[in-house]
């Protein structure tokens, strides 16, 4: 599977690395590195796996990082299954709506971005978890994921929520903030 880092302005990837086979440590001081480079941005890292333990380094190194765990619950649980199919319906539709115009010549992202597929259970939307689309596929959604996470984890950055997502961040920031989800001038890296 690959490391896929995003360094997000509002929808738009101003700076990637994709690599593969490297340990925490080395991830967390590139991480880190980015973040003091794009003025602090806030990290976001998927804790499923490997990523809780470099969240635990990030913050240890003094970034400002949210760890992202897909398969908790959905802040719209009548909805969605999960918090992986809230964000990636948010994304869709986002993306359907026209908000989102990725820039990108990374055919295996854009690829990525459209091959889950989705179903119902229980009568809430369950989106096509990773390790069933690497089955499918032979490779993991990676930087599909990193980008997904990145457009949701933009809610808690300079006190805008997206999507009014309200939980244990928002005390930290103002009510005040704009009706679309990915307006705003904001930066923050996805992992």
């Amino acid at each position: 599977d690959e490391t896929a880092v995003y360094c997000l302005k509002n929808t738009e990837i101003e700076e990637e690395l994709i690599y593969g086979k490297k340990d925490l440590m080395y991830t967390a001081n590139v991480l880190h590195v980015l973040s003091r480079k794009y003025d602090n941005a806030l990290i976001v890292v998927d804790v499923c796996g490997l990523g809780a333990g470099l969240v635990d380094r990030l913050i240890e190194m003094g970034d400002n990082v949210i760890g992202i765990d897909n398969a908790a619950r959905s802040d719209e649980p009548e909805t969605y299954y999960n918090l992986r199919s809230e964000i990636w319906c948010k994304a869709a539709e986002a993306f359907s709506g026209g908000d989102i115009q990725l820039q990108t010549d990374d055919m295996r992202l854009k690829g990525q971005l459209t091959t889950p597929t989705y179903e119902f259970r229980n009568g809430k939307i369950l989106i096509e978890s990773k390790s069933e689309i690497k089955k499918r596929l032979g490779n993991s959604p990676d930087r599909a994921d990193a980008y997904v996470n990145g457009l949701y984890a933009m809610q808690f950055v300079e006190g805008q929520p997206i999507g009014g997502r309200r939980d244990r961040y928002s005390d930290d920031f103002d009510d005040d903030f704009d009706d679309w989800p990915y307006g705003g001038n904001y930066s923050a890296m996805a992992m």
